[in-house]
């Protein structure tokens, strides 16, 4: 009976000390990262909306909001200007084979057209899902939206290639249907 209290009173010490040390490491890290996602994200915005002045601010209303939130799985819309014009960038995201995937998409709402692509987010196969994450498959997706063509997806990640070009066609016809109402 004793020996079960001494094991008692030294896996409770054990515990007490190991969430304080984790309380502790997280309190002073949790600035650090949030730095780090701040700078990931303005590198990823610069990326899909190149040579473009940028608002980092969030948009959280207007009519291309509410339309987006409707049709995509909206996370964030993000503005700037580019030679006199207003571009966008939305990060959405989209039900890939092994989970979600987070993108961010560059577009000009007046063409209609992608600016650029940008996967955020993903827990695809590596190897194979992940590939989606290439430059060669997102340059594929920049350009005029064209709802009836086939894109082509990577081969061995079809579910996860196809998911992010349903995920960039379902934006940009939800930026038609806002241009039709506007």
């Amino acid at each position: 009976m004793k020996d079960i209290i001494r094991l008692s009173i030294i896996l409770g010490f054990v515990c007490s000390v190991s969430a304080f040390s984790l309380s502790f490491v997280y309190q002073h890290t949790k600035p650090i990262i949030e730095q780090n996602r701040e700078k990931e994200l303005r590198e990823s915005l610069s990326n899909v909306l190149p040579e473009t002045k940028i608002d980092y601010n969030p948009i959280t209303e207007g009519e291309l909001f509410d339309v987006l939130k409707a049709n995509v799985a909206l996370i964030a819309l993000y503005k700037g200007s580019k030679d006199g014009k207003t571009v966008y960038a939305a990060s959405v995201s989209v039900g890939g084979y092994q989970g979600a995937i987070r993108l961010l998409i560059g577009f000009d709402p007046a063409v209609p057209e992608v600016l650029g692509v940008k996967v955020l987010e993903q827990a695809e196969t590596p190897g194979l899902g992940s590939r989606i994450e290439e430059e060669d498959f997102l340059n594929k997706l920049k350009g005029r939206l064209r709802p009836q063509e086939k894109y082509d997806t990577i081969t061995g990640a079809t579910i996860s290639s196809s998911a992010v070009i349903g995920g960039i066609v379902r934006t940009m016809k939800a930026v038609l249907k806002a241009r039709r109402k506007g």
